[in-house]
């Protein structure tokens, strides 16, 4: 149970040596002796994680187990270094090195950092992330926002800083905005897709009503303007419910379990029926998965909760 937990299912994989040995192994042993079986196992499997070309005759395992300890050694010397002040040159140039080669791949120092980075957002209810710049935002997020805050602020009229005329007392809303990488709500991490190298964390379920609706977290912003104050936002591009009858089929069984089918690459417009697309950053539910399903000869997307 502890290996399990420690390196994941998908890693510890009974073979025959592993199989034929277990109950003798506990019997004389202990269970300690299996652990240790298991850890020759890893290390043989990192061994052979190392790409070493043109090698044979007998070259390859001395090949693997040299280049294994200059990485060792390799490691070492950056862990010295990791253990500079907080926030120094030095320290944030080693940060970069791992996450560029993952050279500490194999070692306890590795699975410390794969275990501080599934655990790094725990505790936070919110958080917008630490990089982040200041923007001219896109037109369309521009003239979503300028429609959105018409509404939600009725008393107070605004106008877009480009229009050649202008209502008496109005006030022009500066296309200029904070954009962030990702944040952090109820300690889930949702990425924005325009930051972001794909898409895969920035798909996620919103809340509208009794509704949930799914799409793609494209930005995320922050404006602070005189009269309007602080106002963060999401900017979301909606997936297209699919028309497809499912009646009959296995996906409308599912549909109560938050499984939805959409049309693929395709997206609500303006003028359709449904959320608009700016959302408070609060309202974000899940993640979901996408996948891709064929309904009745029909090429769909199919998400799922997660």
């Amino acid at each position: 149970m502890f290996l399990r937990q420690l390196y994941g299912p998908d890693v510890i994989r009974p073979n025959h040596h592993y199989a034929t040995h277990t109950v003798t192994g506990i019997r004389n042993y202990g269970p300690l002796h299996e652990f240790w079986t298991f850890l020759f196992e890893r290390l043989n499997k990192v061994l052979k994680s190392y790409k070493t070309p043109n090698h044979a005759g007998g070259e390859l395992e001395s090949s693997f187990f040299r280049e294994f300890h200059r990485t060792v050694q390799e490691a070492r010397l950056l862990g010295q270094g990791a253990r500079e002040v907080e926030g120094s040159e030095l320290q944030r140039a080693i940060q970069v090195m791992y996450r560029a080669s993952a050279d500490d791949r194999g070692t306890v120092q590795a699975l410390s950092r794969e275990l501080d980075a599934a655990r790094e957002d725990d505790g936070i209810k919110f958080e917008l992330s630490s990089r982040s710049e200041i923007t001219v935002l896109p037109s369309h997020v521009y003239f979503a926002l300028l429609r959105n805050l018409n509404l939600r602020f009725p008393n107070l009229t605004l106008h877009s800083y480009l229009s050649p005329t202008t209502p008496l007392n109005s006030i022009p809303l500066v296309p200029k905005a904070v954009a962030f990488d990702y944040v952090i709500i109820n300690h889930t991490r949702y990425l924005a897709s325009s930051r972001a190298p794909s898409d895969e964390g920035s798909l996620l379920a919103v809340r509208s009503g009794r509704q949930f609706w799914v799409g793609e977290l494209q930005n995320i912003c922050v404006i602070n303007q005189s009269g309007i104050g602080v106002f963060r936002f999401g900017y979301m591009r909606w997936f297209r419910p699919t028309k497809i009858d499912l009646e009959g089929t296995v996906w409308k069984q599912f549909a109560s379990s938050n499984v939805h089918v959409w049309d693929i690459d395709q997206y609500l417009g303006e003028d359709e029926c449904g959320p608009g697309p700016l959302i408070d950053l609060q309202e974000i539910f899940c993640h979901v998965v996408r996948l891709w399903v064929v309904i009745r000869g029909q090429t769909c997307w199919a998400t799922v909760f997660v």
